[in-house]
């Protein structure tokens, strides 16, 4: 049985960043970076901690998903200028860091990215050598190409079968394109549009604090999350491993993607009294 405790750790970090500015709300307007590391300094310990133990289990990817949508968080709960873009110079830097001085194989993505990303013809870089570390985003962007707009069909469709590896799970979003084509992949994002701006509509009206903060958080979590997975396909964003909720395989994404939208329906439903 595999488990993935760091998709769990997404929606509680969601969580407690939303308890604890609940708490703390009349001290928002004093969130200059002074005073945001002198109250909202569990918030910096819970984060480091996290983030550190994800990175010694090499899962980036959940870093940098989580990374976005607690920083939404704090920008829409009203942090001051100042003090979010301090920590984006400083999860820049950490990045950067990550990247460079970590585990060999994300400075091998990053070099693959650069070749086939959507925007290497703008930068001019050559793609002619072509090397085995290739051979994944190369089948991932052949099959979306193969779909055109209609695409194969299932029953023609060749990507999932053994020609591109992870076609199940983080590459899934490919089978899709070839499959339906351009129209079928555009109606999934679609899908994942309507789940965020249906979120974020539903919870920007609550008038209680934690439960409007909670909610978008978990609309954020989710889109993104999808948003990376499509990147990756598409080869517009650097190769990582991040299933497409609801569609992957896999059992721990699933449950953690179900509870999040169970959690967003109950903070979001209209209470009534009989």
């Amino acid at each position: 049985i595999n488990f993935q405790p760091s998709l769990f750790v997404r929606i509680m970090l969601v969580l407690y960043f939303d308890h604890f500015l609940d708490k703390k709300k009349e001290l928002i307007p004093q969130t200059l970076p002074k005073g945001f590391i002198k109250h909202f300094k569990p918030l910096i310990v819970i984060s480091v901690l996290s983030f550190a133990v994800l990175v010694k289990q090499e899962h980036f990817s959940t870093i940098v998903i989580s990374s976005i949508t607690l920083f939404s968080i704090l920008w829409i709960s009203r942090i001051k200028l100042v003090t979010l873009s301090s920590i984006i110079l400083i999860l820049l830097i950490g990045s950067v860091y990550i990247v460079n001085y970590g585990s060999p194989f994300r400075k091998s993505r990053m070099e693959i990215y650069a070749k086939y990303s959507l925007f290497h013809r703008a930068v001019n870089i050559d793609v002619s050598e072509i090397n085995a570390d290739d051979y994944q985003i190369r089948e991932s962007l052949i099959g979306m190409s193969q779909g055109k707009l209609w695409g194969t069909s299932p029953v023609f469709g060749q990507t999932k079968n053994h020609y591109l590896p992870e076609s199940k799970t983080d590459y899934i979003f490919s089978v899709i394109g070839e499959e339906y084509g351009f129209f079928g992949a555009l109606l999934v994002f679609a899908l994942y549009c309507i789940i965020f701006f249906r979120g974020l509509l539903a919870s920007w009206g609550l008038k209680d604090f934690f439960l409007k903060i909670a909610g978008i958080g978990l609309t954020l979590n989710i889109f993104f999350n999808a948003f990376v997975n499509i990147g990756v396909a598409m080869s517009a964003l650097p190769s990582t491993g991040v299933t497409l909720p609801f569609i992957s395989y896999g059992g721990t994404s699933l449950i953690a993607n179900s509870l999040s939208i169970g959690l967003l329906l109950n903070i979001t439903a209209e209470r009534r009294m009989c």
